[in-house]
């Protein structure tokens, strides 16, 4: 099994702000992912980086190979995390740009959430996406809660736990853009 962590962080603590998510998965080789631990909190930007040490430090302990790859949102407070963590700590970090497709006219136009979201559809309904299996497990729980409240004119309060598992169905099975979905 590989392993790879997938980060969407957040600039701040307060009661309206997103939360900062960092989930572990595993890729199986009948190319299915498994999330396999997951952390979602709010925090200052010291309390991020301690958070990243110590939930690295935790991941290492899955298997006997180590995560291959941390990938980090590359905008906003993950460009912080992301300069920190390589200067500091030897965290294969990957910065991660969210996929894009190319318009009729050829030109690669940023996704927004929702196509990302249609993107990841696939590999979702035909159960290549893995949750622990029990739904009343804590991991279970919140992405279910949040995936559930999840609205295509994007009016969900919070959806830093769906990010997550946009990006690593994009990273997983290797569509490092979404324009395969729209041709």
């Amino acid at each position: 099994m590989n392993l790879f962590g997938v980060c969407d962080t957040a600039q701040k603590k307060g009661e309206a702000n997103d939360f900062t998510v960092l989930q572990l998965w595993g890729q199986t080789f009948n190319n299915t992912i498994h999330l396999l631990d997951m952390v979602r909190g709010k925090y200052d930007a010291y309390e991020l980086e301690q958070t990243f040490l110590s939930t690295w430090e935790k991941w290492q302990k899955f298997s006997e190979l180590p995560p291959y790859g941390l990938y980090i949102e590359d905008k906003s407070s993950g460009i912080g995390i992301i300069q920190n963590l390589r200067q500091k700590t030897a965290i294969p970090v990957i910065p991660l740009q969210r996929a894009g497709y190319k318009n009729d006219d050829g030109i690669t136009v940023k996704a927004d959430k929702y196509s990302r979201a249609l993107a990841s559809c696939p590999y979702i309904s035909s159960g290549r996406v893995q949750l622990p299996d029990d739904a009343h497990h804590p991991i279970s729980s919140l992405v279910l809660s949040e995936t559930s409240a999840f609205r295509a004119d994007l009016k969900h309060r919070h959806d830093d736990i769906c990010d997550c598992i946009f990006d690593a169905s994009n990273i997983a099975f290797g569509n490092n853009s979404i324009s395969s979905f729209f041709i």
